[in-house]
């Protein structure tokens, strides 16, 4: 598992590449999501489009960076999920507690409530829709 962090603007893009299932890589995740939130970057969008798979401790994870974004007035959003990630959501039910995106662009603008894309550099790979 690889993790890319870019900021735009106050808002934190973790891209994540890879299987998010265990050790040493829920624990990666879960040490950058914390170190944001105590740096004050409390909006967070992660970036799910190369995820393979996703085990429970990775759901735990993740819902915990929620919860822990939330309780610093901030919030962690998803984008990008394939079909099989976004299943494992549904059945877990954690599609009712995630706000979701398409795309990482959809996911920035909806801290701004905005719809349009901002300008970005067109080769940031990141922000390919």
């Amino acid at each position: 598992m690889r993790f890319h962090e870019k900021y735009y603007d106050d808002v934190i893009v973790i891209a994540l590449d890879g299987k998010l299932i265990g050790e040493p890589e829920t624990t990666q995740l879960h040490n950058i999501i914390s170190s944001a939130i105590t740096a004050g970057k409390c909006r967070i969008v992660l970036d799910l489009k190369n995820v393979e798979w996703m085990g429970s401790i990775g759901f735990g994870i993740i819902t915990g960076g929620l919860m822990y974004a939330r309780s610093a007035g901030g919030d962690l959003r998803l984008s990008g999920m394939n079909k099989k990630v976004a299943k494992l959501l549904t059945i877990t039910k954690l599609n009712c507690v995630f706000l979701t995106f398409k795309s990482v662009n959809q996911a920035i603008l909806s801290y701004q409530g905005k719809t349009e894309i901002p300008r970005v550099d067109k080769n940031d790979p990141i922000l390919i829709t």
